[in-house]
């Protein structure tokens, strides 16, 4: 498998102007991926996010995506289900970790770093599926520029 493509596909940030709370707040965050195959081209693409819902109680709210593109080989093809449901993620989980720790950081306030996540669990506790879940954006992938 080779990338092809990473990119933020897209940021929404919000600064909550009424929060008045000090010190550490636990958020309540949203993670989502999903990846499409397309057999022709043997390019798979992938979409992960990360939300954090408006809440009176967080002192902001953001979604960011990040998306990439790569070429599988045809010895590969047979693995796609595993590629799309672990691999793929598992690639663009820390590009997607980056950026929220960034925005979070340039807000003025503490960075919020993502903890870990395990692919191969979450791959085991439900069944893999190579389109994208309800919440991912299905617009088509941007061409590079």
């Amino acid at each position: 498998m080779k990338v092809t493509d990473i990119r933020l596909l897209s940021c929404i940030f919000r600064q909550n102007k009424n929060y008045k709370g000090t010190g550490e707040v636990e958020m309540a965050t949203n993670i989502r991926f999903g990846a499409d195959f397309d057999e022709a081209t043997k390019v798979a693409t992938g979409i992960i996010a990360v939300v954090i819902p408006e809440n009176e109680c967080y002192p902001y709210s953001f979604e960011i995506e990040v998306g990439g593109k790569f070429s599988l080989e045809d010895d590969e093809i047979p693995h796609i289900e595993r590629i799309c449901g672990i691999n793929i993620p598992a690639i663009l989980f820390p590009y997607l970790r980056e950026n929220v720790a960034d925005i979070t950081r340039r807000s003025g306030n503490s960075p919020v770093h993502l903890g870990t996540i395990n692919f191969v669990e979450i791959a085991k506790q439900k069944k893999l599926s190579v389109s994208a879940p309800p919440g991912i954006t299905k617009h088509p992938y941007p061409n590079q520029a």
